[in-house]
């Protein structure tokens, strides 16, 4: 027997309906994942959809296997699937619609109206019923086509469609057609399918991302928040590698505050974390502590901390309105990481007492040493200080 001639009548319709199930399921189940993470209607709305469908998918292989080991044909029930399959396809668009939009009265009957005229007409008229539900996906796209997310996708999935509707077109006008034709139009609704599919599996991976990213980072700064660094740090220190830590505050934050008001407080922040991000990047990371307080972790221990730290410090004074204190304290074998962020704490506190504006290094017996000395100095210090 002709392979192709597996596609014909209740054959093919088992086939194309058993290709459609895994999709269909696939679609429904990203669509209840994601009603899940973000709560919004819409996705139940394509859950809802896509249920439905993949149920009628599923009677409809059953229907065709009972038929096929009947032997018997009907072109009846090639009439119902293919009207009930165009109504579904468009009301699949609607779904996506929603992920993206409000939909009123009004924009509603644009897509529901049409599936049902088109399901109603398809199973007495299939030829009609193919006609209408092509000019319903013209009409949506024309009218609404920007606003389905990722149009270009949906866009080749409904030519995949279309084609496939004009398919059946021709074998219901030409019955004799060789089989291979009828083989393309049962495989093209599925390669439809799977676009939409593809299509909610980047929303979906776009919103994880979006989420993770939202965890880890700081919404103001962009910097990572303290709870990610801190555990960032852990893992590094835990497994013994060789990190640097930096702790810097900026000089007076609360009187800018209160002078020039939160909205300025905020660009300065973003300044200055700016700063800290281009300068760490490739040799590290860096997280926002606290209010005005930012830590950076430098995985590079062939870094020139000193020269690092003073750079970082000259870039905020001249490149924002503020001034900021540093403090940093080289990896140490044995060294907890809650103790070493501590101690370049310390450090950094050292600094606002000399004077603001400066970097200290700490080092071992409770002793720091400031590496520059007050922007009131304006030069280097080598001083030993005590803390105590």
């Amino acid at each position: 027997m002709n392979i192709f001639n597996f596609f014909i009548g209740v054959k093919g319709e088992f086939l194309q309906a058993l290709l459609l199930l895994p999709v269909i399921l696939l679609i429904w189940a990203f669509s209840l994942e994601l009603h899940k993470k973000r709560k919004r209607r819409s996705y139940v709305i394509l859950s809802n959809i896509s249920m439905v469908f993949a149920i009628f998918t599923g009677i409809t292989v059953l229907a065709a296997l009972t038929l096929s080991a009947l032997g018997r044909e009907t072109q009846l029930f090639s009439s119902i699937i293919g009207g009930i399959s165009n109504a579904a396809y468009v009301t699949l668009l609607f779904g996506y619609f929603r992920i993206h939009n409000k939909a009123d009265l009004k924009t509603l009957l644009v897509f529901i109206g049409p599936a049902a005229l088109s399901a109603i007409t398809g199973i007495v008229l299939p030829l009609l019923g193919n006609v209408i539900c092509l000019l319903s996906i013209g009409a949506i796209f024309f009218l609404h086509g920007r606003k389905l997310g990722r149009g270009q996708q949906n866009l080749i999935s409904s030519s995949l469609f279309g084609l496939s509707l004009l398919i059946s077109s021709i074998t219901n006008l030409v019955p004799d057609i060789h089989g291979a034709v009828y083989m393309v139009g049962r495989i093209l609704p599925t390669a439809a399918y799977t676009l939409l599919l593809i299509n909610l599996l980047v929303h979906s991976m776009v919103i994880m991302q979006s989420s993770y990213v939202s965890a880890i980072t700081d919404p103001l700064t962009g910097l990572f928040n303290r709870r990610y660094l801190t555990r960032f740090i852990t893992t590094y220190i835990e497994r013994n590698y060789p990190v640097n830590v930096i702790f810097s505050d900026i000089d007076n934050f609360k009187t800018l505050n209160d002078t020039k008001g939160h909205k300025v407080g905020d660009e300065v922040l973003k300044q200055v974390a700016t700063i800290f991000m281009e300068e760490v990047e490739g040799i590290g990371v860096a997280g926002r502590y606290g209010g005005e307080e930012m830590v950076m972790l430098i995985q590079d221990t062939d870094i020139d901390m000193n020269e690092l730290t003073e750079r970082m410090r000259v870039r905020i004074e001249k490149e924002t309105i503020v001034t900021a204190s540093i403090g940093y304290r080289l990896f140490e074998a044995g060294v907890a990481p809650d103790q070493l962020i501590k101690q370049a704490d310390v450090a950094m506190y050292i600094a606002k007492e000399n004077g603001k504006n400066c970097v200290v290094r700490y080092t071992r017996g409770n002793q720091t040493t400031a590496t520059t000395s007050p922007a009131t100095n304006n030069g280097v210090g080598n001083s030993a200080m005590s803390h105590g």
